[in-house]
């Protein structure tokens, strides 16, 4: 199946309010997650190397509610999340619908594991009678709107899912019909068919001199 086939397909369900076919859409919305995963991965990944110290002195707001041992599974469904991100990029592009698969494991793990470091979070808050300033406020505001909307692009990747599904069937079944047809043929059939046509295409009535003669002179004769 061709790429350009597999993006206009005029029954592939709509995303995103109705404005992106779901193939496209999650294009769109793999390839967003995958650059702020990127940046998201290096601000992990540079706070759990320096250590509990400086990731304590560096984010004092938010050190006592996410603790520095939140940090290494956060880093690692980051990391899944990278990496499978962009295997459903080859997937939908080749297209080969499993390999949606892993990524949308990971997505359901890391909403699990992201609703348990929130709950967390809000235990430590209550425990050690934080004080929630601005920062902390839209820290976690971002947070339950990160999770409502990437609940939303697990159901547009599913749809893309089964649109891909279907659509390989649909080629295999047509495949395995045509091979049936052909070996429902009779024998040279192939010969046969080309034959009769290169018949059909050579011309019935030779034209000699003669008759171009008697033609011209039947123009010119009066009447």
């Amino acid at each position: 199946m061709s790429t350009l086939a597999l993006f206009n397909d005029k029954t592939e369900p709509m995303c995103l309010c109705g404005w992106l076919r779901v193939t496209t859409g999650t294009l769109c919305i793999t390839i967003a997650e995958v650059l702020i995963l990127c940046h998201s991965l290096i601000f992990t990944f540079t706070n759990y190397t320096a250590g509990a110290d400086k990731y304590a002195h560096f984010n004092p707001v938010f050190s006592p509610v996410v603790k520095f041992e939140y940090l290494l599974p956060f880093l690692i469904i980051q990391i899944a999340w990278l990496a499978t991100g962009l295997l459903q990029l080859i997937g939908i592009k080749a297209p080969l619908p499993y390999m949606i698969v892993p990524h949308l494991i990971v997505l359901l793990v890391g909403i699990v594991g992201g609703a348990a470091i929130f709950g967390a979070a809000l235990y430590n808050i209550e425990k050690l009678n934080t004080e929630i300033n601005w920062q902390l406020t839209l820290a976690l505001s971002i947070c339950i709107a990160v999770v409502s909307i990437e609940v939303y692009f697990i159901w547009v990747k599913w749809l893309c899912f089964r649109h891909l599904i279907r659509k390989k069937q649909t080629v295999a079944a047509e495949q395995m019909y045509l091979a049936a047809a052909v070996k429902l043929q009779p024998p040279n059939w192939d010969s046969r068919v080309s034959s009769a046509v290169s018949y059909s295409r050579r011309s019935t009535m030779p034209i000699t001199d003669a008759v171009r003669i008697k033609d011209q002179s039947a123009i010119i004769a009066p009447p």
